[in-house]
């Protein structure tokens, strides 16, 4: 009997390591929804469930742009090309702002 305990002790013991390493190394989650950026009525870039990251579009993406936030998550809108420094902008969700954006930073989704 003791056996067996000892043996479904140690099972447990792994099992819960495990559990922890799953959950340490598990990645930031998505945002859900959609983020839309329009020049002059036409969508020029968008992302459906984007990864928290940095989105470098460039120093000839159009400028004055509609962005349009449908997630469920903030984005910081940049001036410059690779999300440097303090924000230019924040975009809550369910907003949309004209902007000149040079890249843009999608923070982590609700879950």
């Amino acid at each position: 009997m003791g056996f067996v305990r000892s043996t479904t002790t140690r099972v447990a013991a792994v099992g819960a390591v495990l559990l922890c390493a799953v959950a340490i190394a598990a990645p930031a989650s998505a945002a859900t929804g959609t983020l839309t950026i329009k020049k002059d009525g036409a969508v020029v870039w968008s992302k459906t469930n984007p990864a928290p990251l940095c989105y470098q579009l460039g120093k000839d993406f159009p400028q004055n742009t509609d962005v349009t936030n449908a997630l469920d998550a903030t984005v910081f809108l940049y001036d410059n090309t690779n999300c440097n420094g303090d924000p230019d902008t924040t975009l809550q969700p369910g907003n949309t702002l004209n902007f000149s954006i040079h890249s843009l930073q999608v923070l982590t989704g609700v879950a």
